[in-house]
């Protein structure tokens, strides 16, 4: 046996041997072993690359998932407060369904709907129809109810946001209900955003009785509308009307707290035992709804001016599918009686095994889901018999009884509705109803809910196979009884419509019996079941059959096609390509060219469906997919373009990777390409540009042609483990040093993470999953953890380090690694990486975390994570575990300050006057590709309000910039004053933003920036609006030395060095 202890090392160590042991204490060296069996390695201090050349067989494994630990209020990709949402109904997933955390029931009104509408969507594929309408005796409206038991909806003092997208419709009535606590006849209301005759309002209660009402403005009928309003810390309520402020009031009492039921489209209240919904005649929502949010405890938008409106659906956590195929019904071969009025006009029975109807029936309609004129069967005088041979309606044992019924008159007698003799029937009246059994030769009641007379009735019973009957009025669940056994009917005992032979009394629309299985078995009133929100399918469902193709390909849309367009291309940011045509470049192939966008900065992609077909090998982690992009320019200065390609999920929103490929200054057609394993759960792929032009060009000569998508079917399983929901939002991650963990904007996303302090570590916990831990443990098998991560640094020249903490169960530290390449200076655009590790014996957790040094002029540091996705390889790999010094050196250079992030930087406020009324503002600079500015402070006549900004030139860095806009009279200038010298003045009303750029001679030197003001008149916003402002300044170094356990020390450092133990 050979043993070798390594104390000091400064070069490559080889220790051969049958069963060596290495000791390695201190190193700054690479240890290979060469021999058949794998090392004992205790690595303790300082950089090791320890490389493995042996390699166990592998046995395939199946893909697992990783477990997170999180904060209490957890937030998703595109949402950090996602956590605090109570409540986000969306139509387009498996029905009308919540997509909070919280996953709460619902119930909707079988008549007014909501239902699901395909034709007027603002996201994806469906939204919700409303209808509200005056019936002959009664009033109909849709809503969608809410428990509200555990008072989530009761917002007493607390912050919240209430947001919806709506399209009203020009119709009756004038009181529009969106979403509240509202319950007025029983003095229980507590807060209501509404329409009062086509004007938005929101109101709100202290005690139940008195309103206080924030009145907004007119909405636009027949359009989609934002709608919003939220309450901040200070008790400010603020009412938005498509991004821009259009009301507000200062709320100081607590809403008044109430148990009651929160409605969507409706404003009442329901009886707690009978399910009646009362004060229907007070008014309902009639139109569309999609994406409605509730977020208790957070003011999202809290501005007095303007905020921009959500281009996608609100983000969610991903469901699950239902386990049903949406092309039929798994138990269809089960039903013996379908019978649907909006399908056929006649008496049709759907069933596998259709039965005779004998008898004939009239037609009417009612509203039905959001449908105003539902088709329905109603009698004329006969009785209608369903043939029952063969005992097809004899309910003993598991089934599901299903109708929906009306009963459109006053008349007070009770009538059947449907009945098999001496076995089941249901009897209607004008307010109420009745389900009744026969048992020991009597009719017995077992349920009797009320009812509005003319309002939809939808029962369903169901027993399962424990004999359990469980009864449903309406979505609600009303009773149960256990043991459950009716007499037995007739050998041959039909079903029965209309036995009172009365006219018009009794209808039904729909009706379906299916025996052997209990589709309904929840036992909570507000968990509707998913068939209330489609059509009854007619056919069995089948699984369906996928054969996918290898090598596959998915069709992008190319300028060279036969007839180019850019309508297929979305701009996440800046502007989409144009179509170059041959005439001025040399495509690749074909006739035309796009180019990289008119923009400062550019995103821009398209968004391509993965067929059906290739799902299975995707989850089960087979499918490589590989992107490829011809680029051809001439990139001069800060120039910059990258292929951009991501794999996304059912949601829009549900990105799960990313990755940018820079273009390197090609004078030719270059192909930029790159692979990557699909991760689970993959269901569309996008392709496209980023592109960032330098500010001193004017425009980007950087140009595109034949993008590509191919699919390749890989043997070898990776393990997709991060939680890409949540890994790049700062509610997830847990300061080590610093504090103040921030969600900033950059010009290419908004999930980024940040640090406002100078010197900033933290980190995002992972748990291991339980059924690799023989794998990790065990000497012959080499698991290998990669992380895929994306970075961006604003301004460029901030710097940082990303490791990986490697724990065992009670947290020790086993080991950490750095990024190799860090530290950095990360290109404001982005930049793409790999780590990885090999996973050493006893890991159990892993912390994924960032070393982060702000520039200490600019008031935002680095926020480098904006996406990572990871996965775990059976193979060998490098490690470097260990105490290193970071040296982060800040030499002179040009620092550039921007407001996207919406505060003022550190270095502005330092020399800023007045500064309590600075503001930032939405103020869109297109040619910065910024959104967010800089206003200055509001001052009087005779007055002048400035900033002070250190700068230092030299050779290379001698350029001061600024963009701004003035809007003022033209005796009210902004002036740029350099050591007390004025070198530039402008006034007036602009509409445009302009830049200002002054040499500066060698040397420190003071720029102010001043607005000044004459001894009279306001002309418009009397202001002037900074987008950007670019300065000198001098440079610095800074050395830190980070410890094995994550203790952090400052070391002193006159020059740059390289990384030493």
């Amino acid at each position: 046996m050979t043993e070798a202890r390594i104390t000091q090392a400064g070069a490559g160590v080889v220790v051969a041997g049958e069963d060596p042991a290495a000791r390695i204490t201190s190193a700054n060296a690479q240890v290979t072993w060469k021999n058949q069996e794998p090392p004992k390695a205790r690595l303790t201090a300082f950089p090791v690359s320890v490389l493995l050349r042996h390699k166990a067989e592998r046995v395939p494994r199946p893909p697992a998932l990783f477990n997170a630990m999180y904060s209490e209020h957890r937030g998703i990709v595109n949402d950090p407060f996602y956590g605090k949402v109570e409540l986000l109904l969306n139509a387009d997933h498996y029905g009308l369904r919540d997509l909070s955390r919280k996953r709460r029931g619902i119930v909707i009104s079988p008549s007014g709907g909501p239902g699901l509408d395909s034709g007027l969507s603002r996201f994806g594929q469906h939204s919700m129809r409303f209808c509200w309408l005056q019936q002959t005796l009664v009033y109909t409206a849709g809503f969608v109810c809410v428990d509200n038991s555990d008072r989530a909806f009761d917002f007493a003092s607390d912050q919240f946001t209430v947001e919806a997208w709506i399209r009203v419709s020009n119709e009756p009535p004038s009181n529009k209900p969106i979403v509240g606590v509202w319950h007025e006849s029983t003095n229980r209301r507590s807060w209501l955003l509404r329409l009062d005759n086509g004007s938005l309002q929101f109101l709100c209660s202290p005690d139940g009785v008195n309103v206080t009402t924030v009145p907004g403005t007119i909405v636009n009928f027949d359009v989609w509308n934002h709608v919003a309003v939220d309450r901040d810390k200070n008790g400010v309520v603020r009412l938005y009307l498509n991004g821009t402020m259009v009301g507000s009031a200062t709320v100081n009492f607590p809403f008044f707290r109430t148990d009651r039921e929160l409605f969507v489209g409706f404003a009442g209240y329901i009886e707690p035992d009978s399910k009646y919904v009362q004060e229907v005649s007070t008014g309902g929502f009639v139109g569309r709804m999609d994406d409605l949010r509730i977020t208790r405890g957070w003011a999202r938008y809290k501005t007095n001016g303007s905020f921009p409106l959500p281009e996608a659906a609100f983000a969610f956590t991903p469901i699950e599918e239902p386990d049903y195929y949406e092309d039929g019904d798994p138990h269809f071969d089960k039903v013996v009686l379908l019978i649907d009025a909006g399908v056929s006009t006649n008496l049709v029975d759907y069933s596998p095994n259709p039965t005779t109807i004998t008898g004939t029936v009239g037609l009417h309609t009612y509203p039905m889901y959001g449908i105003p004129d539902y088709r329905a069967f109603s009698p004329n005088g006969t009785v209608i018999e369903m043939d029952g041979s063969g005992g097809r309606f004899n309910l003993n044992g598991p089934m599901t009884f299903e109708v929906f019924a009306h009963f459109p008159t006053s008349v007070s007698s009770s009538y059947t509705l449907l009945e098999v003799p001496e076995h089941f029937r249901i009897r209607l009246s004008r307010g109420s109803s009745a389900v009744q059994v026969y048992k020991s030769g009597a009719w017995v009641t077992i349920a009797s809910p009320s009812s509005g007379w003319e309002h939809q009735r939808c029962f369903e019973l169901s027993r399962d196979e424990n004999g359990t009957l469980r009864v449903y009025f309406n979505g609600w669940f009303l009773t149960k009884i256990e043991n459950d056994v009716w007499d037995e009917p007739a050998a041959n005992a039909p079903l029965l419509f209309n036995t009172d032979l009365t006219n018009g009394y009794t209808c039904f629309s729909k009706v379906r019996i299916t025996k052997g299985v209990a589709r309904w078995t929840h036992e909570d009133s507000y968990a509707a079941d998913m068939e209330f929100y489609r059509p009854w399918p007619r056919q069995l469902a089948t699984p369906p059959s996928y054969n996918p193709t290898y090598p596959g390909s998915l069709e992008v849309y190319n300028a060279g096609a036969e007839q180019p367009s850019t309508l297929m291309w979305e701009a996440a940011t800046g502007t989409k390509p144009s179509i170059v045509p041959d005439t001025e470049v040399t495509p690749h192939s074909g006739d035309h060219v796009y180019d990289s966008g008119s923009g400062r900065f550019n995103w821009y992609y398209q968004t391509l469906d993965i067929p059906r077909d290739y799902w299975g090998d995707i989850d089960a982690g087979h499918v490589q997919l590989i992107a490829k992009g011809w680029a051809k320019g001439d990139l001069t200065g800060d120039d910059w373009g990258a292929l951009y390609v991501a794999a996304v999920g059912k949601s829009r929103a549900d990105v799960r990777y990313m990755h940018v490929t820079p273009v390197d200054d090609p004078s030719d057609w270059t192909e930029i390409s790159h692979s990557f394993r699909l991760p689970k759960g993959t269901r569309r792929v996008r392709i496209g540009v980023q592109a960032h032009r330098d500010p001193d060009n004017e425009t980007l000569q950087l140009y595109w042609d034949d993008f590509s998508l191919g699919l390749e079917f890989d043997d070898e399983v990776e393990v997709a483990f991060l939680d890409h929901e949540r890994g790049v939002n700062h509610v997830a991650w847990s300061p080590s040093v610093g504090s103040d963990l921030v969600q900033l904007t950059t010009n290419f996303g908004t999930a980024t993470v940040g640090v406002t302090e100078s010197l900033g570590v933290y980190g995002y916990n992972l748990l291991l999953p339980k059924e690799l831990y023989s794998d990790i443990d065990d000497s012959e098998t080499d698991l290998t953890l990669v992380l895929d991560y994306h970075l961006i640094g604003r301004p460029a020249l901030e710097t940082g380090r990303l490791f990986i903490d490697v724990k065992d169960a009670e947290g020790t530290t086993l080991g950490r690694i750095y990024d190799a390449e860090t530290p950095y200076a990360v290109h404001p655009c982005g930049e793409s990486r790999t780590l990885e590790v090999k996973l050493p014996d006893g890991a159990r957790r892993l912390v994924i975390g960032v070393f982060a040094l702000r520039d200490g002029e600019d008031g935002f540091g680095s926020h480098p994570v904006t996406f990572m996705s990871a996965r775990l390889e059976y193979r060998d790999s490098e490690a470097t575990l260990g105490a290193v010094d970071i040296e982060l050196p800040k030499g002179d250079r040009t620092i550039a300050l921007d407001f996207d992030n919406q505060i003022i930087p550190d270095l502005i406020l330092k020399g800023l006057k007045h500064r309590d009324d600075a503001w930032v503002v939405y103020d869109p600079d297109p040619d910065n590709g910024s959104y967010y500015s800089f206003r200055f402070p509001r001052i009087t006549h005779n007055q002048s309000a400035s900033i002070d900004l250190p700068v230092y030139a030299t050779e290379e860095h001698y350029k001061f910039k600024v963009r701004y806009r003035t809007h003022s009279e033209t005796v009210d200038r902004f002036r740029v004053y350099v050591d007390d010298i004025q070198v530039f003045q402008d006034s007036g009303l602009q509409t445009s933003y302009s830049e200002f750029t002054y040499e500066l001679p060698l040397g420190p030197h003071t720029v102010r920036l001043a607005y000044e003001k004459d001894a009279s008149v306001n002309t418009g916003d009397d202001t002037v609006y900074i987008s950007r402002i670019e300065i000198p300044v001098r440079g610095e170094i800074v050395r830190y030395r980070v410890l094995e356990d994550g203790t952090i020390r400052t070391v002193a450092s006159n020059k740059p060095r390289l990384m030493e133990g």
